[in-house]
């Protein structure tokens, strides 16, 4: 019997973003479960009538909500997807929690506010409901393999991380933090600063402090449309470097300097050619499914998400208290 599945928000990244032609893969939540076999999309929920039209054209057998209250209580849902701004994630969780679920999908940032993130990541522990949080670069191939360069030790041990993204730094730079956490292992301390700090989401730079001594720095571009996405991984032995929003990763590793005599310089190194499979989303939601049947952890839980909004939300206080330390 097939998963029943249930999307509360379904604007972009809940359906819409697969209309956009120019994007081939699977990139919003329902296509996500509409290319599982494992699953059924059932319902549901959005405030605007025209994207339910939309919905209800992908899904036509599937039950069409305006209020996603209406959505929980009506159907027994396995899998519920949270879609909607981010300051609605805590209330429709914990309104989603209080029935016989199995899994929900939250979109990044995990929540609003970091005390609503732990009282999610721990409603989740004491309910046993596995709570995944949609940083999709975990459930992607191309930066799972720079894990799987870093973990060899192929470069050697890590010294220092930089990431590049284009603004706004909890509804993008909460990915690059959490990719760099994935690279980096925990972090101790961070001092930010930035622009834009009025703002509910602003521009932060800054520097992290990782609890193995490695060094990390975000960088904020300064405009959204303005697509950037890289990270630079230096280690002891060699460098990793995914450059192009991911389409692209160089690896280089130190060598005999033909120039200089005495030292080491940085040569690039020839890459395996890396098959992609399935989308992350689509990844992603095999992994969740994975978890319902089989037991586990999926990719990015609900702790990773908290780390990631702690991580964001401490850079932004410091920005904003004359870039002091912040310990988390």
């Amino acid at each position: 019997m097939k998963l029943k599945a249930g999307i509360i928000g379904l604007g972009n990244i809940g359906s819409l973003f697969d209309e956009d032609p120019k994007r081939k893969a699977v990139w919003s939540h329902a296509g996500a479960y509409l290319a599982s076999h494992k699953v059924e999309i059932i319902a549901g929920a959005d405030t605007d009538s025209n994207r339910l039209d939309k919905f209800s054209r992908r899904c036509p057998h599937a039950g069409l909500y305006q209020d996603y209250r209406e959505m929980l209580s009506d159907n027994r849902l396995d899998i519920v997807s949270i879609c909607t701004p981010t300051a609605s994630h805590f209330k429709i969780f914990s309104r989603a929690t209080s029935s016989d679920i199995k899994a929900v999908f939250c979109e990044k940032p995990i929540a609003a506010r970091v005390e609503d993130a732990r009282r999610m990541v721990a409603a989740s522990r004491t309910k046993n409901i596995i709570l995944a949080v949609n940083h999709t670069r975990r459930w992607d191939p191309r930066y799972l393999r720079v894990k799987e360069y870093i973990d060899q030790g192929r470069i050697g041990e890590v010294r220092s991380i930089t990431g590049n993204y284009s603004d706004k730094v909890f509804m993008v730079g909460t990915h690059l933090v959490d990719t760099i956490r994935l690279y980096g292992g925990d972090i101790d301390w961070v001092v930010g600063e930035g622009s834009n700090l009025d703002s509910d989401d602003p521009g932060i730079s800054g520097l992290l402090s990782f609890k193995n001594g490695a060094r990390g720095f975000i960088i904020d571009n300064g405009k959204r449309e303005n697509l950037i996405f890289e990270i630079d991984v230096l280690g002891a032995q060699g460098r990793v470097r995914i450059i192009d929003n991911g389409y692209h990763t160089e690896f280089l590793h130190f060598e005999k300097s033909d120039r200089f005599s005495g030292y080491r310089e940085l040569k690039r190194q020839p890459l395996k050619k890396l098959k992609t499979g399935k989308s992350p989303l689509a990844a992603a939601i095999g992994n969740i499914i994975e978890c319902i049947e089989k037991g586990g952890e999926p990719a990015c839980t609900g702790e990773d998400g908290l780390k990631a909004l702690e991580t964001t939300a401490a850079l932004c206080k410091s920005a904003r208290n004359n870039n002091q330390k912040i310990r988390l």
